[in-house]
């Protein structure tokens, strides 16, 4: 690739999984089949050949951006971390990492943006077009469309990652701005721009919905592995990746589904796009299509669980003391739907 360097911005931008009520401090941390979504991020941009990358870090993100990183397996990438202040916007990370990127040509990636292109061939638009900034609007579909930035101004506001020619942030960087206003400043200057729409999404723009979309997005990517977990009385249908440390007894598991680590599932039934984070424990229940997160708890509920985000050790349960009765404690911002 002639475009061999990215920047990945992961640092303090956490609103929007603090929306959620998940406790990310970034929401480049929000698992996706069982894997943050700036993996999923790294992995693409390994396989089409970028070869170095800065992850724009704060203070409070650092460390778990870098265990996440460490986790992830076949990255071949040189990764250097890069600090940015709290709140910083997209184009002040950036300028943050000015020693980084110096005039190379360049990918810009936001850390929460799960993009499913082909950046390879994405590329090769924009080098082959010899454009100053080639904007990834992201869309709910694989429907792909080019457009020049002038016809369409509003596609600007859904960018989530961008490529630019050598220099172009020199002239076009303007503190406290996103990528939209970063490339249009650059067709502004009388660049050469362009905006291609991609398959992908902003998992954690949008609520429970647009999250379970992209969960759904990430499992249909699910490659089948030998399955070395401790499985009795079991049966597996599809795609299914189960961890070996995990524990399944008298359960039926459709996928694409992903188990994580040391989670135990007894007398159930998970059904197909459901991802199972780490130490997570369910008995007597029925779960399907949902995003479950380590730790939490779901024990015999009378009813499948269906279309949900269960938090870090969250516990959902019946009680079947008298009277009967819906007990809840419900966190700030949370979302209940009784049915």
């Amino acid at each position: 690739m002639s475009v061999a360097k990215a920047l990945v911005v992961a640092h303090e931008t956490g609103e929007e999984a603090r929306l959620l009520g998940l406790g990310f401090r970034t929401p480049a941390l929000m698992p996706l089949a069982n894997k943050p979504v700036l993996v999923h991020a790294l992995e693409r941009m390994s396989a089409a050949g970028i070869e170095d990358v800065g992850v724009v870090v704060g203070r409070s993100t650092r460390n778990d951006v870098c265990s996440a990183i460490e986790e992830a397996n076949g990255l071949r990438l040189a990764i250097e971390y890069l600090d940015a202040p709290a709140g910083a916007s997209v184009v002040d990370a950036v300028l943050a990492a000015a020693a980084f990127v110096g005039d190379d040509p360049l990918l810009v990636q936001e850390g929460d943006a799960l993009v499913r292109a082909d950046l390879r061939a994405l590329e090769e638009l924009f080098s082959g077009a010899s454009l100053d900034a080639l904007g990834l609007r992201l869309t709910p579909s694989s429907f792909r469309r080019r457009s020049p930035v002038d016809h369409e101004p509003p596609l600007l506001a859904r960018l989530g990652a961008c490529f630019l020619s050598r220099g172009s942030l020199r002239v076009a960087a303007e503190p406290g701005s996103e990528l939209a206003s970063l490339i249009a400043r650059v067709r502004d200057g009388g660049g050469r721009v362009e905006v291609e729409h991609v398959d992908g999404c902003l998992p954690c723009h949008g609520g429970r919905e647009t999250l379970l979309d992209a969960n759904r997005r990430a499992l249909d990517d699910l490659a089948e592995e030998r399955v070395e977990a401790q499985l009795h009385d079991c049966e597996l249908q599809g795609p299914v990746v189960v961890h070996p440390s995990a524990r399944l007894e008298a359960t039926l598991v459709r996928g694409p589904a992903v188990i994580g680590p040391r989670t135990e599932i007894t007398h159930s039934y998970i059904g197909p796009y459901t991802s199972l984070g780490a130490d997570v424990v369910i008995e007597g229940a029925e779960v399907e299509n949902s995003l479950v997160l380590d730790g939490a708890r779901i024990r015999y509920l009378g009813a499948r669980l269906e279309g949900s985000v269960v938090g870090r050790d969250a516990r959902i349960g019946r009680d079947h003391r008298l009277p009967h009765a819906v007990r809840l404690l419900v966190a700030e911002r949370a979302e209940v739907t009784l049915a």
